[in-house]
């Protein structure tokens, strides 16, 4: 079984692509908590498939998440945030 470090850098080049694949859709803009606080259907879309498959992956481990904050699992611990 891989480690959770490479598990780790395998799905952010996941993601990274899939980013990268959908940046040509137009994108829905949201504020979430005030004007300079965004969020976009891309960014939510990709957060889903890294939560996805960490959870695929590692069912006991708990994920908090940067834009749909979540906790779940019983083991582990996954950070999810965003680059600025």
């Amino acid at each position: 079984m891989k480690t959770k470090f490479n598990f780790a850098k395998e799905i952010i080049r996941e993601a990274g692509a899939f980013v990268k694949s959908h940046m040509i859709q137009e994108l829905d803009i949201e504020e979430k908590t005030r004007f300079d606080d965004l969020v976009t259907n891309l960014d939510k879309a990709t957060q889903d498939l890294v939560i996805g498959k960490i959870k695929q992956a590692y069912p006991d481990d708990h994920i908090m998440a940067f834009i749909t904050p979540c906790l779940t699992g019983m083991c582990g611990f996954w950070i999810l945030l965003t680059a600025r």
